[in-house]
């Protein structure tokens, strides 16, 4: 499988505020003691291209969210977790684990509005989290928000 087809300009808008936000949230906390987790709960593949790159002459992968987290190096964040369900980006993240096997990327096949809270519960007094929420439709549960809320981390 290749990296899905989808978007436009708005997407590389949205992952460059996603790219400055994890640059300054990390370059924020780098003298901090906290462990900081990013889970990108609707991981996909890792890359896409758009639809209007199939008429370019050399089809270009795009880093998609889960990438842009993986190269934040003013304070590497400890611990990267990507929750996707359909089961060919799972492959697609696994890949990409493996090819960065030194961060510590833990890829889940799973629904996010079950992993969430999970996650949320697991959390000690010195963890801190980005959690991305960019699902594909509207797939998030007002429950899932709210656990990310009652963390206050």
């Amino acid at each position: 499988m290749t990296a899905p087809r989808f978007g436009g300009p708005w997407t590389q808008q949205k992952l460059e505020i996603l790219r400055r936000y994890l640059d300054a949230y990390t370059t924020a906390l780098k003298n901090q003691p906290f462990s900081l987790t990013y889970m990108d709960a609707f991981a996909g593949a890792g890359a896409y291209s758009t639809p209007d790159d199939e008429y370019r002459e050399f089809n270009e992968l795009r880093r998609g969210s889960t990438q842009l987290a993986i190269e934040v190096d003013d304070k590497p964040i400890d611990r990267l977790i990507f929750v996707e369900l359909v089961r060919e980006r799972v492959e697609l993240l696994r890949g990409l684990r493996d090819r960065h096997a030194d961060r510590g990327i833990i890829v889940v096949e799973g629904d996010a509005n079950e992993e969430i809270p999970a996650f949320c519960n697991s959390m000690n007094w010195d963890d801190r989290a980005v959690v991305f929420l960019d699902p594909f439709k509207t797939e998030v549960s007002w429950s899932t928000v709210a656990a990310i809320a009652e963390t206050q981390k």
